[in-house]
């Protein structure tokens, strides 16, 4: 078996996917790790996830009348200062290990958001916790750790 000259494919850019749950110390732990192991770049990036990025436009159309649609908007936001909030908490975190992280939010379906700027901004690596949901959930929605694991361009971490 060849070893990996790792020298040939540095990790320069990391992307760390932090939701708030149990997980995202750790993941966040991990991603700080390997920046300061690699000298990388790192960017903790959180996706708040509405009905319109899970559901297609036209069911969120009918399913939904205008005061829900302007209470989801509201939430929303309330969810995207939370998630900053969330993110600064890491950041400063992180400036004290010596890492200067970006922060990035975005709203949409969190698997695809994350493949598309790990991709597009081109990340050597991406770092996601492990949600833990049941077999049958998983069969039927499957997980965002996992849809990015099959889909990413590049590697892939997912912490326990």
């Amino acid at each position: 078996m060849q070893r990996l000259d790792y020298k040939e494919k540095p990790i320069k850019k990391i992307l760390v996917a932090l939701d708030g749950s149990v997980y995202s110390e750790k993941v966040a732990m991990y991603g700080g790790d390997l920046a300061l192991r690699y000298k990388a770049e790192i960017t903790l990036i959180h996706v708040v996830e509405t009905p319109k990025s899970i559901m297609p436009v036209s069911e969120v159309e009918t399913s939904y009348s205008m005061e829900e649609i302007e209470l989801t908007e509201k939430l929303t936001k309330q969810m995207e200062s939370v998630a900053k909030t969330l993110l600064n908490e890491y950041k400063k975190d992180m400036k004290n290990k010596g890492l200067d992280a970006k922060i990035l939010v975005e709203k949409g379906n969190a698997s695809d958001i994350i493949l598309t700027v790990a991709e597009d901004e081109g990340y050597d690596l991406i770092v996601v916790g492990s949600r833990g949901l049941g077999n049958i959930k998983r069969f039927i929605l499957g997980s965002i750790s996992d849809k990015i694991s099959k889909h990413a361009h590049c590697s892939v971490l997912i912490v326990r």
